[in-house]
């Protein structure tokens, strides 16, 4: 992902920065930061994958906080990944690292409540019970969603 934030130190630096843009992803704490445009954005991406990335086996939930970053990275401008500098109030990008530890952090929030949700018997229903043909289609939809993440790695996303 270095490309990425090469494209990105042309006309939008990576450190010393006074003004954020919207695709911006802030780190920290407020509602400055809670309800920033580029930070909805990013919880949108979070939950849009959420699903998929409980449902996957274990060996397969990196890929999705390398693919959001990899969007929110993508995007034009190009979004980053910013912490604000207490001494001089100036933001600096914190590199993918540890935007994609972030965003690993995110996918996690809530996900073994979401994952007893998806297996387990609704709880105002304690009568129904998910069926064998719902399951089927979910294990097909996540077995769908599992291969379009690969074509997008296979079209040149770093896997590091």
């Amino acid at each position: 992902m270095a490309n990425e934030q090469s494209a990105s130190k042309g006309s939008y630096p990576m450190e010393n920065i006074k003004e954020v843009h919207k695709h911006d992803v802030l780190c920290g704490r407020g509602n400055f930061v809670n309800n920033h445009a580029g930070n909805e954005y990013f919880r949108d991406l979070v939950k849009y994958h959420k699903v998929a990335y409980v449902a996957c086996d274990k060996g397969e939930k990196g890929k999705f906080s390398r693919l959001i970053v990899h969007e929110i990275r993508s995007l034009n401008p190009p979004g980053r990944f910013l912490k604000q500098d207490n001494a001089t109030n100036l933001w600096f990008d914190i590199g993918d690292k540890k935007a994609i530890d972030k965003t690993r952090q995110a996918l996690r929030e809530g996900a073994p409540e979401l994952l007893k949700e998806l297996t387990e018997p609704i709880q105002e229903d304690a009568d129904r019970v998910v069926s064998s043909e719902a399951l089927a289609s979910f294990a097909s939809l996540a077995n769908e969603y599992k291969e379009s993440i690969q074509a997008v790695f296979k079209e040149g996303v770093n896997h590091g």
